[in-house]
């Protein structure tokens, strides 16, 4: 089995995940429906789970405080 590396380079993520890639056809065609469904997974998972654990790879000291204040404003609204 491939595993395809498709890099968000506008949130400048890289998704490892179930990947759908379809012989014949640019991957881009089905990023949008891949993309919507992960979103909606991880929502699922952020609102209905006691607790999470959030990995961040490569991150500045910056980016990390910034992440961990984002990631706290949406938990407690969910309290």
């Amino acid at each position: 089995m491939k595993s395809y590396y498709i890099r968000d380079t506008f949130y400048n993520i890289i998704s490892v995940h179930d990947f759908p890639v379809t012989l014949g056809k640019d991957w881009s065609t089905t990023y949008p429906s891949y993309k919507a469904k992960l979103d909606l997974r991880i929502w699922d998972k952020l609102l209905s789970s006691k607790k999470i654990l959030f990995i961040r790879w490569f991150a500045t000291y910056e980016q990390a405080v910034e992440l961990q204040a984002i990631l706290s404003d949406i938990l407690k609204a969910n309290e």
